[in-house]
């Protein structure tokens, strides 16, 4: 009976954190999809109706041909608009249920002010570090800038900044708050940090176009953003990080976001190697974003460390 007690449970009686991490894998292989099969299906059957009669799809269901490019985006904003909102929801509830943690205690904390601020600093960190490196990108002769020149942008960049901010929140809420608090009990840092970042990396590797360049960088975001919760207690800095990252690399420089293509105001073309541009996988997949995020990653390490010993 001790030798099994010792299986599942730490030398305080708690449940070891390993099990309470699997909880999350648990989340994203199987609820997540389950329920984003049943949620997307049961709008699409909403939704046809109002199609057919506006000649989007036949009586068959089959989409026409002049709205097939205008509806895959429309519904890839959709589907993982909606994924997110799932994946935000079952964390909190899984969070509460398993974890015995308030919204508060998974990073949802502080009052608007200071919330406003920290996600302020967010969105001009994420930003700022992208596009830096995707000038070094350019300047090293990696990829060719453009002006886009495509139609309808504004209503397509409104979309996928909705889309963007839904993917800060839902996968912050799984990464950082539901993950984090998942391994709280071992009181190690590095381990928290190092952990969850190669698991967020992980997490990216069915995307198109993955690479190895692409798992390191996105690992390396994931270390940052968790030494960011870590200093502040709260998600709102590494949400607005996630927010503008993901914005300012597709919707602004033009690049795939993990592999994705959006609209954008400025198109990036590859021009160079592979692990200049970062290829189809986009700037994360250069090795000219590592170096941006090494020497971001050793200034917030720096300012952890500085802000817990003083």
């Amino acid at each position: 009976m001790n030798t099994i007690r010792m299986i599942f449970l730490d030398q305080e009686g708690r449940v070891r954190w390993g099990y309470k991490f699997l909880t999350l894998v648990l989340i994203l292989e199987l609820l997540l999809p389950v329920l984003l099969v049943f949620v997307s299906g049961f709008g699409l059957a909403l939704s046809l109706p109002a199609m057919r009669e506006r000649g989007i799809v036949d009586a068959a269901g089959i989409l026409a041909e002049e709205y097939r490019e205008t509806a895959e985006g429309v519904w890839a904003i959709c589907l993982l608009s909606i994924q997110n909102l799932l994946l935000t929801g079952l964390c909190l509830l899984f969070g509460r249920l398993l974890l015995k943690r308030k919204p508060g205690q998974l990073g949802f904390r502080g009052g608007f002010v200071l919330g406003a601020k920290e996600l302020g600093i967010g969105l001009g960190l994420g930003a700022g570090l992208l596009l830096t490196a995707s000038v070094l990108i350019v300047l090293s002769g990696g990829a060719r800038i453009e002006v886009s020149g495509q139609e309808n942008l504004s209503s397509w960049l409104l979309g996928y900044l909705a889309l963007f901010v839904l993917v800060g929140l839902g996968e912050e809420t799984a990464f950082r708050g539901y993950a984090m608090a998942s391994m709280a009990q071992t009181e190690n840092p590095p381990l928290i940090c190092c952990f969850t970042g190669l698991i967020f990396g992980l997490a990216h590797s069915a995307n198109s176009s993955f690479s190895m360049m692409g798992f390191v960088n996105i690992s390396l975001v994931g270390i940052l953003l968790a030494l960011l919760v870590l200093k502040t207690g709260r998600l709102w800095m590494s949400i607005g990080f996630h927010i503008a990252w993901n914005f300012a690399q597709g919707c602004i420089a033009g690049f795939p976001v993990s592999g994705m293509e959006t609209r954008s105001l400025f198109v990036m073309e590859s021009t160079g190697n592979a692990l200049l541009s970062g290829g189809g996988f986009g700037a994360e997949g250069s090795v000219l974003t590592t170096v941006v995020l090494v020497a971001a990653l050793a200034a917030v390490y720096r300012l952890y460390w500085k802000g817990n010993n003083t």
